[in-house]
């Protein structure tokens, strides 16, 4: 997920978007133009993130495309700016990555036991799939619902006249009772393997 302004930027990442936008406002002062005709926040944020090498990758961070104008005005001057910040912000980038993969991890277990926890207190294991509504233990009704809702959302957004074609009633029973939390544990739940 690239930032779209300077709040969603990693605190290790600060430092190098203050010197581009440093050099921004430098190369706007002596072209006596407005920094964002240079360019926007947005675009040093996502170069941050992106940390781009050269043109080519330097054309794909938003607002540096288009035409190429900014990459062959501008291009070299924040290349440069960023280059001795590289090695630094991809340690940060890696420190970011290990943390969310815990998190992401930490999360899954807590769901988990949750689950299992009310699957316990209910009598219902996670090995028995609920193939109807009507199979669903009280805990789980409100997920179930929330599901239909947004089936009919999506349906109604692609113009979908079958909201099961969608996803049918018994893979929305077995999502509320798995909890799915990535496309893998999606693919466990009946009708999306």
């Amino acid at each position: 997920v690239f930032p779209e302004g300077e709040e969603h930027l990693l605190e290790g990442e600060q430092h190098a978007f203050r010197a581009l936008r440093d050099a921004r406002r430098a190369a706007a002062k002596e072209l006596q133009l407005e920094g964002y005709k240079i360019a926007h926040n947005r675009s040093l944020c996502e170069m941050v993130r992106r940390l781009p090498s050269n043109d080519e990758e330097l054309s794909a961070c938003w607002g540096f495309g288009g035409s190429g104008k900014r990459v062959r005005d501008y291009g070299e001057l924040f290349l440069d700016v960023l280059r001795p910040r590289v090695d630094k912000l991809r340690a940060v980038h890696e420190t970011a990555r290990v943390a969310w993969e815990e998190r992401k991890h930490a999360e899954a277990a807590v769901q988990v036991l949750a689950a299992e926890e009310v699957a316990s207190a209910s009598g219902v294991w996670l090995d028995q799939m609920p193939q109807a509504p009507d199979q669903l233990i009280e805990a789980e009704a409100a997920a179930y619902a929330a599901l239909i809702e947004a089936t009919h959302v999506r349906a109604e957004e692609i113009g979908e006249q079958y909201v099961w074609n969608i996803a049918p009633s018994r893979s929305l029973c077995e999502m509320t009772r798995r909890c799915p939390i990535d496309m893998e544990g999606l693919r466990e739940c009946w009708g999306f393997g």
